[in-house]
C-alpha cells in the first residue's frame, strides 16, 4: 500500500474509533438495553453530552459517521486490494468492517425508534 492510501484508510478508520472512544454510542447503548432499568431510568455507564434527550440528533449523526467510516474502509480495502499483498487479509478485514458496519447501522435503526417512543 502506498502512503497515500494508507493515510485514506487510517481517515476512514478514525471516523469509527475517535467517537467510539470519546463517547461509546454503541456499547452504551446494548449497555443499557442489556441491563435493568433503575427507578425508570437506565443503567448509564458514565455521564457525558449524550445523555441530554436534547442530543438525540447528535448522538444519530454520530452512529451514521461511525457508520459510514466503517463502509468508506470496507469499500476502499476492496478497491485498493491489487496494491495489498495478501489480499486475503484485505477481503478479511473489509468483511470485519463491513460486518462492523452493520452492526452500527442496526444500532442506529433500533435508537431512532427508541427515541421516537420517548
Amino acid at each position: 500500500m502506498t502512503k497515500m492510501q494508507k493515510v485514506w484508510l487510517g481517515i476512514f478508520l478514525a471516523m469509527f474509533i475517535v467517537p467510539e472512544v470519546l463517547w461509546s454510542p454503541i456499547y452504551k447503548f446494548w449497555y443499557s438495553l442489556k441491563n435493568p432499568t433503575i427507578g425508570g431510568n437506565y443503567a448509564i455507564i458514565r455521564q457525558n453530552i449524550l445523555d441530554n434527550s436534547g442530543n438525540a440528533g447528535l448522538w444519530s449523526n454520530l452512529l451514521l459517521l461511525q457508520f459510514f467510516g466503517l463502509a468508506f474502509a470496507a469499500i476502499y480495502l476492496v478497491v485498493i486490494r491489487k496494491s495489498i499483498t495478501h489480499k486475503w487479509v484485505a477481503w478479511l478485514f473489509s468483511l470485519i468492517f463491513m460486518l462492523a458496519g452493520l452492526y452500527v447501522l442496526w444500532t442506529y435503526a433500533l435508537s431512532t425508534i427508541s427515541i421516537k417512543i420517548l
